[in-house]
């Protein structure tokens, strides 16, 4: 009994000592782990290449890394990837590393240039812009070996202390989406190679000390959403080629030395909703389409320079009070000399911004550049605009234009009487207004002088008649103008259009319009616009009271453009102006968030195709719901605009959610930065 006790005492020790060398090997090997997790230097990591390590180590030291606001991890943890800031590519070792973000990390010192061999880096952001402490900043030149990161996506150095050139060789950088160099003290021009950065849908160059003109090469970046170049030393005029960006949504040029003028180019930016050159030597009036398209822009801001609004009714047309910060003003002439008032006039009266030319029209100072004009010295001799889709009457300020030696607009759709003032025009040897839609009795003094002329036809216009008078026999001309007498020659009557407008209805749109009296024999056509920007008529509706609908029944989502044309029965013709609806798809429709990332406020769209109950929400990155934005019943195919103040918001991610008949229809992401 004894002995077996001793065994059993003995066999206990045993254990326990078996007991007490593993919980010693378990120890001791998680100290060795511990200490193999420890950063010995760049010979012991494996997690990434040599190389890699090396970099970091020496982007550290050259920004002050002990310095840093947070340096959790660097050359303390022998995983570099786990180190702030620094993201790694997933998968089979050593692993790439893919980002550097350190914003508002309070370094300084250079930029190393070590940093191009991180070969598979897509995104180096180091930005410091944003309210509270003020952070140190880095500064040197920007290396431009950076050119070589052909992978980069976002490079953002915004607000440091860089001085020196932009690197042309950030042009090589194929992938790159955003390019952010603003808020620091970078000298030189504009690199034209930033032209082939066909990726681009943000650059930011604003608040340097950049100088020379803006290279015809920023045309090029047709992905580009948002430009800014603002408080810079640029000079020079602006590039007909910004007209090329055809995705841009905000444009800053404000603040630098630009002059001359704004091109027209400009209003094929149908994207803009922001535009601003605020504080710049651009000069001369805004021509009526690029008044037009200022008016249209969200936010237009032109004040401060020599930019000027006229005040012809044409331009106070387009909305009451001041466009894009600029007020009317009685001194503001688009054109100089004797024949500008009669060309404008002709301008206004027959739609010329939908001329199928115009170039030149109200841009110019001198009416001598404009298409289809052409000059002897700075004296008007010949205006010839055949075939130029101008729709309209003819103005009696055309009587005016005394050096015309020709006058040529046939093949147009100009319609109502020709004014007696044309008569005027002695030094006329040629006018031809045949093949438009002019109507009534031609005035006795033209027809003198048409009677006269070695070239003049009028030939083409259904309603225009010559009476058979004593007067017009006088002339001792038959056919006048290839026009015959005829007896009896009385005027076509039109009556007045009012209150044409397009109401969406559920799936349909309707067109209302009133006379303000009964149409004697006439018919009235409902022209819709196509895509190449001629009406062409789809129906027709009996002229036969004072009040008038028509409704278009199983038209698709998209804009649609409408007009109505009085005809009467001998050709005489009127238009309204054109009116335009837009319809959404059946579910919701959703616009664009901008700006994007934003500081304070940013705004969105939508549009509901059917009538049905709305749902905006905002939530955060952890999935809690911040606030409501929007909850009812907006009327169908109608857009809403919603304004999101983000100055309670923090910085970070944020998601908006839009629901339409419970279900979740579209999410759109939001960045807030401070």
């Amino acid at each position: 009994m004894q002995h077996l006790l001793t065994v059993v005492t003995h066999g206990r020790i045993l254990q326990s000592a078996r007991r007490l060398a593993l919980v010693g090997l378990v120890l001791f090997g998680f100290e060795a782990q511990r200490a193999a997790a420890q950063y010995q230097g760049c010979m012991y990591i494996q997690q990434i290449t040599l190389e890699a390590c090396k970099t970091l180590e020496t982007f550290f030291t050259e920004t002050d890394g002990p310095g840093w606001f947070d340096a959790r991890g660097w050359l303390r943890s022998n995983q570099p990837c786990d180190w702030f800031g620094i993201t790694c590519a997933s998968g089979a070792w050593p692993r790439s590393i893919t980002r550097i973000e350190l914003s508002g990390n309070n370094l300084s010192g250079s930029l190393p240039g070590e940093l191009s061999r991180l070969s598979k880096l897509r995104v180096l952001s180091i930005d410091n812009r944003g309210a509270g402490i003020r952070y140190r900043k880095l500064s040197g030149n920007i290396p431009a070996v950076l050119g070589q990161l052909l992978n980069l996506e976002v490079l953002r150095l915004d607000d440091n202390e860089f001085t020196g050139t932009i690197p042309p060789e950030l042009g090589k950088l194929s992938s790159l989406r955003t390019l952010g160099l603003s808020h620091n003290r970078l000298s030189g021009t504009v690199p034209n190679t930033l032209g082939n950065l066909g990726a681009l849908t943000t650059l930011d160059l604003s608040d340097n000390q950049l100088e020379g003109t803006i290279p015809d090469a920023v045309g090029n970046l047709h992905a580009l959403e948002y430009l800014s170049l603002a408080g810079n030393l640029l000079q020079g005029e602006l590039p007909n080629t910004l007209g090329s960006l055809s995705s841009i949504m905000a444009l800053d040029l404000s603040r630098n030395n630009l002059e001359g003028q704004l091109p027209n180019a400009l209003t094929n930016l149908q994207q803009l909703i922001w535009l601003s050159v605020v504080d710049t030597d651009l000069e001369g009036p805004l021509p009526l389409a690029m008044a037009a398209f200022g008016a249209s822009v969200n936010t237009c801001q032109m004040e401060r320079t020599q930019l000027c609004l006229p005040s012809d009714a044409p331009y106070t047309a387009l909305g009451a009070g001041a466009i894009c910060g600029l007020h009317p003003a009685a001194s503001c002439q688009v054109c100089e000399g004797a024949a500008c008032a009669a060309l404008e006039a002709l301008y206004y009266a027959t739609d010329g911004p939908e001329w199928i030319q115009s170039d030149g029209w109200l841009a110019t100072r001198s009416a001598c550049d404009w298409v289809g004009t052409q000059c002897d010295g700075d004296t008007l001799t010949h205006l010839a605009l055949n075939a130029n889709d101008l729709q309209g009457a003819l103005p009696i300020e055309l009587g005016t234009l005394s050096t015309l030696q020709s006058l040529s607009l046939a093949g147009n759709a100009l319609h109502g009487e020709i004014p007696t003032e044309l008569g005027s025009l002695s030094n006329l040897a040629l006018l031809d207004l045949s093949r438009n839609m002019l109507s009534g009795q031609l005035p006795l003094s033209v027809a003198t002088l048409g009677a006269g002329l070695p070239s003049c036809d009028l030939s083409g216009n259904a309603g225009l008649c010559i009476p058979d008078e004593a007067e017009y026999r006088a002339l001792d001309a038959s056919p006048i103008c290839a026009l015959p007498l005829v007896s009896p020659c009385t005027p076509d009557r039109l009556v007045a259009i009012e209150h044409f407008a397009a109401e969406v209805t559920y799936d349909f749109v309707v067109l209302r319009w009133q006379t303000d009296e009964v149409p004697p024999e006439a018919m009235f056509e409902v022209q819709q616009r196509q895509s190449d920007g001629a009406f062409v008529s789809i129906a027709e509706v009996e002229a036969d009271g004072t009040a008038y609908a028509y409704t278009l029944r199983d038209l698709p989502a998209g804009t649609f453009t409408f007009r109505i044309k009085q005809r009467t029965k001998r050709g005489s013709v009127a238009y309204t102006e054109a009116v335009s609806v837009t319809l959404v798809p059946s579910g919701l429709t959703v616009g664009d968030t901008y700006p994007m990332p934003f500081t304070t406020r940013t705004t969105t769209s939508f549009a509901s195709g059917t009538q049905q109950v709305v749902r905006v929400d905002l939530f955060d990155a952890s999935g809690r719901l911040v606030r409501v934005l929007y909850e009812g019943t907006p009327q169908a195919h109608q857009m809403v605009s919603l304004n999101i103040d983000g100055s309670s918001l923090g910085s970070g991610l944020y998601v908006l959610r839009f629901l339409a008949g419970g279900r979740v229809q579209a999410t759109r992401t939001l960045i807030r930065v401070r």
